[in-house]
This record gives structure tokens, C-alpha cells and sequence, in this order.
């Protein structure tokens, strides 16, 4: 009966613990999640004005010394959590994210190599996919 007692508290001292590493793990991944919204405005901090300055004025090298950056952040808004008011709208989000994503990567992976039209014309696809994502969050997020 001793031997059942200690055992009986040993399994217990054991589950407590791992409820406890669960919860933080839990509450650790909730505080490192950066939502979409926020991530998008970062990046948008960095798109506008390469698209109302560096484009207007033909500085291609604004563009290339910011792709990295853009494909960071486009990163960032792929991984980014999303609100509940969104979670039914995933599949489209995800989609448009990795759309985002693959032409930033695309831009900074060639943006070094390529013709100053051709660098305009990959900025205008990163430009038009994050609008493609603007559109539906901000239209979704402030419907719901």
C-alpha cells in the first residue's frame, strides 16, 4: 500500500509538472506571435516610401539596399498570428502571404542582377501583392 501511495504521488508530482511546462510553453508562444496587422504596418513602414519616393524618382539602389529587408518582413507577416476575426479567412490570408513572400524573395534574390526595368517591375509585384493582402485584412478585420 506504501509502494501504491508513493507512486500515486510521484505520477501526480509529474503531471502538475508538465501541465505547468505546457502552459508556459503556451503562454510564451502567445507573447513571441506578432499579429498580421502589426506586421503589416512594419512592412508598410518600409514599402511606402520606396513606392512614393525611390519609384517616382528612379533610385533603383533605395530598392536594392531594402529587398533584403522587404523579404524579412514579408517573412514576418507570413508567420504572423491572426486575430479570430480572421481565422475562417486563413486558407485566402495564407495564400496571399506566401504570394507577398515569394515575390520579395524574388526581388532580393535578383535585385542585384537584374536591369533597372526589371527591378521596377519585381517592386511592382511585392507593391501589388502586399495591396492584394491590405485589401482583405483591413477590409476583413474591420467588417468583422
Amino acid at each position: 500500500m506504501k509502494n501504491f501511495r508513493l507512486l500515486t504521488l510521484t505520477i501526480a508530482i509529474i503531471s502538475i509538472a508538465v501541465m505547468i511546462q505546457c502552459q508556459n510553453k503556451q503562454e510564451s508562444d502567445t507573447a513571441n506571435s506578432v499579429d498580421i496587422v502589426s506586421a503589416m504596418e512594419k512592412f508598410h513602414t518600409l514599402l511606402r516610401p520606396l513606392q512614393h519616393q525611390a519609384v517616382p524618382n528612379n533610385d533603383i539602389r533605395a530598392i536594392q539596399t531594402n529587398a533584403g529587408k522587404l523579404q524579412t518582413l514579408a517573412g514576418q507577416i507570413q508567420d504572423a498570428s491572426l486575430p479570430e476575426s480572421l481565422k475562417e479567412y486563413r486558407q485566402k490570408i495564407e495564400k496571399l502571404t506566401g504570394e507577398l513572400f515569394e515575390a520579395s524573395k524574388a526581388l532580393n534574390a535578383e535585385s542585384d542582377t537584374l536591369s533597372d526595368e526589371k527591378i521596377l517591375a519585381k517592386f511592382a509585384t511585392v507593391h501589388d501583392h502586399y495591396e492584394a493582402l491590405a485589401e482583405v485584412i483591413y477590409t476583413l478585420d474591420t467588417v468583422q
